[in-house]
């Protein structure tokens, strides 16, 4: 627990960092005081593993003007594996998109996105796939996005959608930190999700 509570005192000011860099893209960002209950969304959250240790909150940034309203940065400790005896730090991001129709949302949804290749492992991608655990008209949505769709393929990510009941939100979930054309991205996905949610 040595590295990771090493990690912790460091990201407190990254913490910072997080917002300044959110903010140079033109993003609103502000720190909230700590203990919200919104640093809770996502710690465990397929596919990052749930049955293992969960995350834990390392920075939860409040978004204003925007229909992503908070970040949140999570970060675990990690065994090194048979052939390495140190721990790694994995971080992710969760981009939370607050709706108050997902509680009557019938059952939890669950979407990735899949980069399709012209020819496998080696080939460039040529489209996005997603693959959904549950019925959703978001699906549609966001594939008759042909703007949305070619941005994905140049961000070269894959991300995951879900829905969060408990907290009455949408989240994306990603393994990268922004930049602003993922930020644009990200943003348009959640005016997809929130229409999607009126239907």
């Amino acid at each position: 627990m040595g590295f990771l509570n090493a990690f912790k005192k460091m990201f407190r000011g990254k913490r910072y960092k997080v917002c300044d860099r959110l903010c140079a893209m033109g993003v609103d960002a502000r720190i909230p005081e700590r203990g919200r209950p919104e640093e809770n969304i996502g710690m465990d959250a397929w596919p990052w593993g749930r049955g293992e240790r969960p995350f834990e909150s390392e920075a939860l940034i409040e978004i204003r003007g925007s229909p992503i309203r908070w970040v949140n940065v999570l970060a675990v400790e990690k065994p090194g594996g048979q052939y390495v005896t140190s721990t790694y730090v994995v971080t992710r991001w969760v981009y939370v998109v607050p709706d108050p129709c997902v509680s009557t949302q019938a059952g939890y949804m669950l979407a990735k996105s899949v980069r399709v290749r012209s020819v496998p492992l080696i080939g460039s991608v040529s489209n996005i796939r997603w693959d959904c655990k549950s019925p959703s008209n978001l699906i549609k949505r966001i594939s008759d996005d042909v703007f949305l769709n070619q941005s994905l393929i140049r961000l070269n990510e894959d991300i995951t959608l879900c829905s969060f009941l408990e907290y009455n939100c949408w989240s994306i979930l990603s393994s990268r930190p922004p930049s602003r054309e993922k930020w644009n991205c990200y943003e348009t996905i959640a005016r997809h999700l929130l229409e999607s949610s009126k239907k």
